[in-house]
């Protein structure tokens, strides 16, 4: 019994442990000639690094093969990955020569699984925005094309597309859409509609009366009694404003603004009497806004620039704005 016992608690620390020290050159060559499915590579390295270099002389492709840290079960393992996929799409990149895409690589990956290789494309209008649809289309096809030629593991598994409007110096990332989604109306859509939370100018300009119409269920208005005073062309994101959109509002309804980001000078006057605010960073946190009145105490304004809550602005500017929920 005591055998049984004792060979069952050897066995349990041998399941235990596997994985649970670094990979040797031996175990990294299995890897490889299982992967590649020949022996014609030349493979350098060390167990101390981590990190080894493969390079295949059938194909001529040079990538690495990394010995993977990872916690699963409150366990630490040792899992060998290797970056092929992002060997290839440098590769693929180079041949495309496409100047409105940039291969951008993320030098700090959260999981080594996924590739570190990103495609980009820039645009500041719809028709740049279009010409941005056409090269990814065709990067898929290229992609495509080429996988139906090629055996494992010289297949591109992972291919990740990055639409960012950049003008006058905002950078915006497009969420993700669903596979099943256009690229082009679902960034058209999620452009709009940061051109329209943000106030900015070049692009309503590009939308049109139906564009604008799908804003109906996102207004903003002032309640003065029991009548509600909509503001045109402006709309809310889960109860919050840009602070763009709020200096139109108070302009409109006859607030002085002046000074520049952060610290503005916000005056009104009513019959006679002239309140003032002031806004300023709010403690430590960047593009963060307080707002102080005359009695000197701050109130939450904007967690940034782009997030006003409507609540905050009514309890330090005593607007009583409202809006429709989404």
């Amino acid at each position: 019994m005591k055998k049984i016992i004792k060979l069952m608690f050897i066995i349990m620390v041998v399941i235990l442990l596997t994985g649970c020290t670094p990979h040797n050159r031996n175990e990294v060559k299995k890897y490889v000639r299982e992967l590649l499915n020949h022996n014609y590579f030349r493979l350098t390295g060390s167990k101390k690094e981590g990190k080894w270099t493969v390079k295949d002389y059938k194909t001529g492709y040079t990538f690495n093969v990394i010995d993977f840290w990872y916690y699963e079960s409150e366990f630490g393992h040792y899992k060998l990955v290797n970056d092929i996929n992002d060997t290839l799409l440098k590769d693929l990149h180079n041949k495309m020569n496409d100047s409105n895409i940039e291969l951008v690589i993320d030098e700090d990956p959260p999981y080594y699984d996924y590739t570190t290789v990103n495609f980009e494309c820039k645009f500041n209008n719809l028709n740049e925005l279009k010409d941005c649809v056409t090269s990814f289309k065709t990067y898929e096809k290229t992609i495509e094309k080429y996988n139906e030629n090629s055996k494992k593991p010289y297949v591109i598994y992972n291919f990740t597309k990055i639409y960012v409007y950049e003008k006058d110096n905002r950078k915006y990332y497009p969420e993700y859409k669903h596979k099943d989604q256009d690229d082009y109306d679902f960034v058209k859509e999620k452009y709009f509609e940061y051109g329209v939370h943000n106030q900015i100018n070049s692009i309503m300009e590009e939308m049109n009366s139906e564009d604008y119409g799908n804003y109906s269920n996102k207004r903003v208005y002032r309640q003065i009694g029991d009548t509600k005073k909509y503001y045109s062309n402006i709309s809310n994101k889960l109860g919050e404003i840009s602070m763009e959109a709020l200096f139109k509002i108070l302009k409109e309804e006859g607030y002085n603004i002046e000074g520049e980001d952060p610290y503005y000078t916000i005056t009104y006057t009513q019959d006679g009497t002239t309140q003032t605010y002031k806004t300023k960073p709010y403690k430590s946190f960047d593009d963060s806004y307080d707002i102080v009145g005359s009695d000197g105490v701050p109130k939450s304004l904007c967690i940034s620039k782009e997030r006003c809550r409507i609540d905050s602005i009514n309890r330090a500017l005593d607007l009583n704005l409202g809006y429709e929920s989404e």
